[in-house]
């Protein structure tokens, strides 16, 4: 945590043990209060040790009710030991037990802190209101309600306030001020407040305790209404739309803060299987089980969702990449050991789940990056004898390369529903283009751009193209969608070059499938699409990967020198991690060779790399080629392969994929930047 953070949760500390300190020397201890004491510490300490179903996580503690109650009839000595002791049989039931869940030390002295602070500004507000007799009152309800509001919001806004300091959390984005959260625990304020009027044996409080509860009845719909919208009716976990809401807005803080942030996704190995032997409702209560041991591993800062069927997705934030894999290998473990019994079957049913991880900064810069690292890695893992856990960190080179080349799957539970949805957001322009600069590493100025796509769907947000490009090739689909893309690109490069007025033109660069390439139509695909626009055809370059030119080498050769009779250019993509069949490059009319990042990642300190680089560049340049590098990262990077000869460069170092918006600002920027070169050069 931060300095600010950790004085902020000590300050909240100190007022706490201060107010215990200055309790002492007054108290009385009476029968009364000796006796109200025992029950109450009881009845917390299970209260706060046994979780009772029902509300954030599917789990609460109902020690609201009795604190409440305690710190209206005790004195505040003992009041504080009923909120101490059982936060503190909490802490060693979790320590015990192992549980990642109160690993910080300062948790629970800071929860305990929070509640006496709260239980001490209403036990004031509590004797203000008898001294002056408005509890005997119409006004009563209003006064008990007043009363459990107080004390849950102080609570509330003390933990939100130490959420944002330490995890630079908006109140919003940690919830505590919702109704959600602030409801329950009023509701049993205003129970506890029911335990006091019996206690006092003031029978005419009653109607006045149970008004509140009326009142507050169709409130506490509410935020029921709303957590049943956010989670998966099987697991109880995040459901896949709001679990995506929560992942891209815990990834942007975190990246903001520069604060790690891993994501893990799970597979159930073999469930099918389990479905099949046990039936679907048993393969309900292994998704059930799982649920419920991910929840009791992950701490309560993280989230978990369910994609459907038997995916799952975990957030860890604040965490080395280490503990984070160590987390899921907890998870393993405890779903390996677990046991799961159905009334159908004497035997319990046994599973095991795969592993994959990914975490930011290290694996990726972006979210859509890490999901497609982790899901790779879920792949390795499964694919090396399943019930492991696999970490990208920890993949060879050759193993991406193979990963790489297996067939994606998708989030979405079948074809049909990707289809329709693929349609509907053609007609209703949900897909965009984002444009990645390549530069001119010696001079810094924009060569071209290259166009990707992303689709901002309408509940998911946006969806990476690794999720939806696979299943769009399978279906037909990307044969509409490539042709948007192709036409969006060009009349975007046409605008770009009619009105930018730059020192040469700018050329857009766009990935065509394997399906489309195929295809007998490439050519009057093309052509259209340049007609159309009004684009030049310099201005357009086409990358395609090895598989397409390993794939039908005599069509490829055909259909490429047609696209370069029209005066289109092309690019192999990701050169160096497919077949890199070296007999074949002299039979291809490429332009461009596009090195993969694979070989460009901590090129300053791989002697190896240098050494591939180097030979790729000089082979180019024997070849005609043009030599880009891809996933440039650094400035090391970016110097060594000066040194190496490559001069072309893509990656974010220069810049991420941007809207067309953000590009036009960059050509903004390097118009400025070329003007003031010439005043220099002529001495002005």
């Amino acid at each position: 945590m931060s300095k600010k953070a950790w004085t902020y949760v000590l300050t909240v500390m100190f007022t706490g043990t201060l107010l215990v300190a200055l309790s002492i020397p007054g108290f009385h201890l009476e029968n009364s209060h000796v006796l109200i004491f025992i029950i109450l510490v009881l009845l917390a300490t299970f209260s706060q040790v046994y979780e009772v179903e029902g509300t954030f996580r599917n789990t609460y503690y109902p020690h609201s009710v009795f604190f409440m109650a305690a710190a209206l009839l005790l004195d505040p000595f003992l009041f504080s030991l009923v909120v101490i002791v059982p936060h503190t049989a909490e802490w060693v039931q979790k320590r015990v037990k192992k549980s990642t869940n109160l690993k910080a030390w300062y948790i629970q002295p800071f929860n305990i802190a929070t509640h006496i602070v709260a239980g001490y500004t209403v036990s004031c507000l509590y004797t203000v209101f008898l001294n002056n007799g408005f509890l005997q009152t119409l006004a009563g309800s209003f006064c008990i309600v007043f009363l459990s509001m107080i004390y849950t919001i102080i609570n509330h806004f003390l933990i939100g306030m130490a959420l944002f300091l330490a995890r630079s959390l908006s109140f919003f984005e940690s919830g505590v001020m919702k109704l959600s959260f602030l409801v329950p625990d009023a509701t049993l304020g205003c129970v506890g407040y029911i335990f006091v009027s019996l206690w006092n044996n003031e029978i005419f409080m009653m109607p006045l305790a149970l008004a509140p509860l009326f009142l507050l009845y169709q409130t506490l719909k509410i935020p029921q209404l709303t957590q049943d919208a956010q989670l998966d009716a099987k697991t109880g976990l995040l459901n896949a739309k709001y679990f995506n809401r929560i992942v891209t807005t815990q990834f942007d803080e975190a990246s903001h803060a520069r604060r790690n942030f891993s994501f893990l996704m799970a597979d159930i190995d073999l469930m099918r299987n389990i479905n099949n032997t046990y039936g679907h409702l048993a393969g309900d209560v292994v998704l059930a089980g799982i649920a419920k041991i991910i929840q009791q591993i992950i701490p309560d800062h993280n989230h978990a969702g369910r994609f459907g069927g038997e995916e799952f997705a975990i957030i860890l934030t604040d965490i080395e990449d280490v503990e984070a894999k160590r987390m899921g290998e907890a998870i393993r473990k405890a779903v390996e050991e677990a046991e799961f019994r159905v009334a159908t079957h004497p035997e319990p049913i046994k599973a095991t789940m795969s592993l994959g991880l990914a975490s930011y900064p290290i694996n990726g810069k972006d979210l859509m990056e890490l999901t497609y690292k982790a899901d790779l890695a879920v792949y390795q893992a499964k694919k090396t004898g399943r019930n492991r856990i696999v970490a990208f960190s920890d993949l060879s080179t050759e193993e991406i390369r193979m990963l790489r080349m297996k067939p994606k799957t998708s989030k979405f539970e079948n074809n049909s529903e990707l289809d329709l949805q693929i349609r509907r957001a053609l007609d209703e322009e949900q897909f965009e283009l984002y444009y990645q600069p390549k530069v001119d590493i010696r001079s810094g100025l924009i060569s071209g751009v290259e166009a990707l796509v992303r689709w901002r769907h309408p509940e998911r947000g946006i969806i990476s193209p690794v999720e939806f490009i696979p299943l769009a090739e399978e279906n037909g689909l990307i044969l509409p969608l490539g042709k948007w893309i192709l036409e969006e690109a060009c009349r975007q490069v046409k605008m770009w070059n009619t009105f930018t007025r730059r020192h040469c033109p700018i050329t857009v660069s766009v990935n065509v499938s394997a399906v489309q390439f195929q295809r007998e139509d490439v050519i009057e695909l093309v052509n259209n699409a340049l007609k159309e626009t009004g684009a030049a055809p310099g201005w357009l370059e086409i990358e395609i990967t090895e598989g397409i030119l390993m794939d039908n080498t005599t069509y490829t050769i055909h259909t490429l020198k047609n696209l370069k009779g029209i005066g289109v250019r092309i690019a192999m993509d990701d050169f160096g991690i497919g077949y890199s069949s070296l007999s074949y490059l002299r039979n291809f009319p490429i332009d461009t060779l596009k090195i993969d990042r694979c070989f460009v990642t901590d090129l300053d300190k791989d002697e190896i790399n240098q050494a591939l680089v180097q030979a790729i560049v000089s082979l180019s340049d024997k070849l005609g080629f043009y030599t880009i590098a891809e996933g440039i990262e650094t400035q090391l990077e970016k110097d060594q392969l000066t040194k190496l000869g490559c001069f072309g460069g893509q990656g974010y170092l220069f810049g991420k994929p941007m809207s067309a918006l953000a590009i036009d600002t960059l050509f903004k920027e390097e118009k400025a930047l070329l003007n003031a070169r010439r005043l220099v050069a002529v001495g002005e």
